[in-house]
């Protein structure tokens, strides 16, 4: 199975990577920022495309389209910084990259996108739980 991961660099893609590879899927690793991929078992059927999901790269739409599972992963994490920039940042990594994903992923293909804890908000006395209240506080 050919299973793309977006947000394939960060601390979430790169453990979904190495245990998809490990199950012996076909992975095509996507992200904007490049990252060391000696790390996955040598043999490993790992394609890594660097590039932003909102540019004009083929290979985004083409890995897209024709994967038989997408997880997408990628996002601008951090609810505490502020400020227009940082406001247009989360609005275009988090919003707009993922309409751009939806649009480009065939309708019958399995797609999970990934949220955050921060739609909780600020949780008094420690982890939050799935069930607790919805607080977002910004726009991650």
């Amino acid at each position: 199975m050919h299973v793309v991961v977006t947000g394939a660099a960060g601390f979430l893609g790169r453990n979904l990577t190495d245990a998809l590879l490990a199950e012996g899927e076909t992975v095509t690793a996507l992200d904007r920022r490049p990252y060391e991929h000696s790390t996955h078992p040598a043999g490993s059927d790992v394609r890594v495309v660097t590039a932003d999901l909102l540019g004009r790269d083929e290979r985004v739409r083409q890995a897209l389209a024709t994967a038989d599972a997408v997880f997408h992963l990628a996002g601008c994490p951090g609810v505490r910084d502020h400020g227009p920039a940082v406001a247009w940042a989360r609005h275009r990594d988090n919003v707009l990259a993922t309409a751009r994903v939806l649009a480009l992923v065939p309708a019958d293909t399995p797609l999970v996108v990934t949220s955050s804890s921060s739609v909780y908000g600020g949780t008094p006395g420690g982890p939050c739980a799935e069930g607790d209240p919805l607080r977002p506080m910004g726009g991650y």
